[in-house]
């Protein structure tokens, strides 16, 4: 299980908790003299996330905006990675877009070399999508 970094100047750090059990981590790096935040780690310990993970996911994503007021969010997925097609809907819902896919861009623990797909998420983008949301009523 991963530690919890205590200092939130380049870093924040966050576990989410279900009936008293870590059930999963979310962490992204900060850049203080862009206000950009990049690297979005989401490493859940459940078999299969939960709502309550996914609930936290989208809350640490709206704070981003939000609490903490940054102007963009970067991260990526490998492509393998089965939740890819949450991200894509959950990024493109939210007002971001699929930058696009970077060949052989990781190297994992299998020794293999992966895909990752990039995307971005502005600020005003974020907001424009929870105007849209209310105007449609949902």
């Amino acid at each position: 299980m991963p530690s919890v970094n205590d200092s939130t100047w380049e870093m924040h750090d966050f576990v989410s908790i279900h009936e008293g059990k870590v059930i999963g981590n979310i962490h992204y790096q900060v850049d203080r003299v862009t206000k950009n935040v990049s690297g979005l780690g989401i490493i859940c310990f459940e078999d299969k996330p939960s709502v309550v993970f996914g609930r936290d996911v989208l809350q640490v994503v709206s704070d981003i905006f939000e609490k903490f007021h940054f102007h963009k969010l970067t991260c990526g997925v490998v492509t393998a990675n089965p939740i890819m097609r949450t991200y894509d809907k959950l990024i493109t819902k939210h007002g971001g877009r699929i930058v696009g896919i970077e060949k052989e861009d990781v190297l994992l623990i299998d020794g293999q070399y992966y895909d990752t797909k990039k995307y971005e998420i502005l600020a005003k983008d974020w907001f424009d999508s929870k105007i849209k949301k209310c105007i449609a009523g949902g």
